[in-house]
């Protein structure tokens, strides 16, 4: 008991410290909302539009905070539960803090206030069993479970130094705050990585050590350190633990309505540079009861089921992708490989990489590589670029754009090339026209086109425009060549039909294109 006393007090006391001192951007303050604790919203979607080597495309949501930590008072991990599933949503995860498993209360922001009595979070009929969250929280997860919706357990490990990691399927939990959390990331890489062995005596409480049953994603990066300048933000900067590596499955690239993968939080790309195989996850975060709403950001798991087993599977395969259009669905691969594969192919030889989305907004694609490099961009459904294969790895993911404002959309999962094998893709040079487009799409246009060709073809060509009466334009033309993609600019043109012709060396091809308003 003097154990369980220190842990209790010692805890309670850091968490209000970190809440009253760290220098924090995200969910510090929350303004109090009028909502009830269960959101009776139905919704019907095609949710299973997209079906990829005989994988199901399942939506959900991710990173649910209850009253359990310092969400809703008087909530628990059913309450977000019962919402996915009336929402009709495939799964939710949930991630309470685990500084507060062992807190008989909730640290929502309304317990200093009016609402300090509904956030003792002890049943007076059941005190023992309430007060230790983590193994009720298994059994919540056990009654809301079927073949039809999946409720997962995790925690979010809160280092306001380092950063946050959600941690989901572990048996056990660590904290922190009283796991040295705030002075050695190493000590939590140790703990992550570990076989899991129980605590003779603590099983029903803290569980054991040990979390290598257990997947990692980074959260909402970019958003914790205790002051400014500090070297252990954002994870030691996404310092490569290869131990971790193929636990760590994914990062945050959406959070409560932030992009952290474009323009000037672009962490994503920080971790992939930096040597992590994460893919990309999308979580929701609330600490309210507005849990699971269609508009919100979420994840898309492709999956054989939503047994808890096929789930993980499928997120140490890194079968990810993070959408904020809840109908948008892809498939991308890297020739039969699917997305969050690691392939290696004989250097110089060719990969074809190849997209298909489908959204209910207006879209662009973009295939994004090391250092924030643009390979290519689509503004059709479908997108392919032949890559030729290096020696070092590289990782290319795509980016789902509104066509509106240029925001992002949907953000796949990469799928990481490495040279030095031996195996070569069955497409060749001289295949590319039965595999990629051989016209310029989309067309018609309001004046941008685009054609796959060849990627060693590079700036080597020239591009001839003609009009209806076969006179050779040079004003208001421009076109650019980038890794095997002709972009062409016609929008200074008039609309009608123009005859393109596309030489190099000594080969010609002519085109039809049709430029509207």
């Amino acid at each position: 008991m003097k154990y369980l006393y220190f842990i209790f007090t010692f805890t309670f006391s850091l968490s209000l410290f970190s809440q009253e001192h760290g220098h924090c951007e995200h969910h510090c303050q929350l303004e109090k909302e009028i909502a009830l604790p269960h959101i009776q919203y139905q919704s019907s979607y095609n949710k299973r539009n997209f079906s990829s080597q005989g994988l199901q495309h399942f939506i959900g949501s991710t990173h649910q905070h209850s009253g359990f930590s310092d969400g809703y008072p008087n909530t628990n991990p059913s309450d977000y539960f019962q919402s996915g599933i009336n929402q009709g949503f495939d799964f939710v995860f949930g991630a309470d803090h685990s500084d507060s498993y062992l807190l008989p209360i909730t640290l929502h922001g309304d317990c200093a206030s009016e609402q300090l009595i509904d956030c003792i979070a002890i049943n007076p009929l059941d005190p023992v069993n309430s007060a230790i969250k983590w193994p009720v929280f298994e059994d919540i997860v056990k009654e809301f479970s079927s073949d039809s919706f999946a409720a997962v357990r995790g925690f979010e490990w809160t280092s306001d130094r380092f950063g946050h990691i959600n941690v989901y399927f572990s048996k056990h939990i660590s904290n922190a705050k009283t796991d040295g959390g705030y002075v050695l990331l190493e000590t939590f890489w140790n703990w992550f990585t570990a076989e899991p062995v129980d605590i003779m005596g603590l099983e029903g409480i803290l569980g054991g050590y040990g979390a290598a049953d257990g997947v990692g994603v980074f959260n909402h990066p970019g958003d914790k350190s205790l002051y400014d300048e500090d070297e252990g933000f954002n994870w030691n900067q996404f310092e490569y633990i290869p131990q971790a590596d193929s636990q760590m499955v994914g990062i945050e690239v959406f959070n409560d309505g932030r992009d952290y993968a474009h323009g000037s939080r672009a962490y994503y790309q920080q971790a992939l540079d930096a040597g992590w195989h994460v893919g990309a996850i999308a979580s929701e975060d609330h600490h309210d009861t507005n849990w699971n709403n269609p508009e919100d950001e979420k994840t898309v798991i492709v999956a054989q089921s939503l047994s808890h087993q096929d789930l993980k599977e499928a997120m140490l395969q890194r079968r990810t992708y993070a959408v904020r259009d809840f109908n948008l669905r892809m498939d991308y691969y890297a020739g039969e490989a699917f997305m969050g594969s690691k392939i290696e192919r004989k250097t110089d030889s060719q990969v074809l990489l190849s997209a298909k989305v489908s959204s209910s907004h207006d879209f662009f694609m973009e295939l994004e590589s090391n250092n924030n490099e643009i390979l290519a961009v689509s503004q059709d459904s479908i997108l392919n670029f032949p890559y030729i294969v290096e020696e070092a790895e590289r990782w290319f993911y795509l980016r789902v754009a509104n066509a509106a404002d240029s925001s992002s959309l949907a953000y796949s999962s990469p799928i990481w090339i490495k040279g030095g094998g031996e195996k070569i893709d069955p497409v060749g040079i001289a295949d590319y026209a039965q595999n990629l487009r051989n016209e310029f799409y989309p067309n018609p246009s309001t004046g941008l086109f685009y054609l796959q060709i060849d990627p060693r073809v590079k700036n080597n060509c020239k591009v001839h425009v003609f009009n209806s009466l076969g006179q050779e334009l040079s004003e208001g033309i421009s076109y650019l060549i980038i890794n095997g993609q002709l972009q062409l600019d016609l929008r200074r043109l008039a609309r009608g039909a123009y005859s393109v012709m596309v030489e190099h060396k000594e080969e010609s091809s002519v085109y039809r294109v049709v430029k509207g308003e």
